[in-house]
């Protein structure tokens, strides 16, 4: 399992492919992502077709462990643009 590290604290608990695309997308430059090298770097596949379904889960599940972990980011995937990317989610105010 995956462990995330966001301002000194670890967060473990993501799954293997998730948190493959997490990683494939936090290192890239700005935090976006073309996916040019995706299915090589998260599905460990370069073949592999991952648009739809399967990129919409693993993207989901992100989303719901940083969610879930109150991690104020987000983690959004465009077929049209290719691209996935990791932003600020503004945090909700008392």
């Amino acid at each position: 399992l995956g462990c995330f590290r966001w301002q000194g604290h670890e967060y473990p608990g993501l799954q293997p492919l998730p948190w493959r695309l997490l990683k494939f997308v936090w290192d890239a430059p700005h935090r976006c992502a073309s996916f040019d090298g995706m299915a090589e770097a998260v599905w460990l596949d370069r073949e592999a077709d991952f648009a739809g379904n399967s990129l919409k889960s693993a993207a989901h599940d992100v989303r719901e462990f940083l969610r879930r972990n109150r991690i104020p980011l987000s983690l959004s995937a465009s077929e049209r643009g290719r691209t996935v990317k990791i932003s600020a989610v503004a945090e909700k105010q008392p």
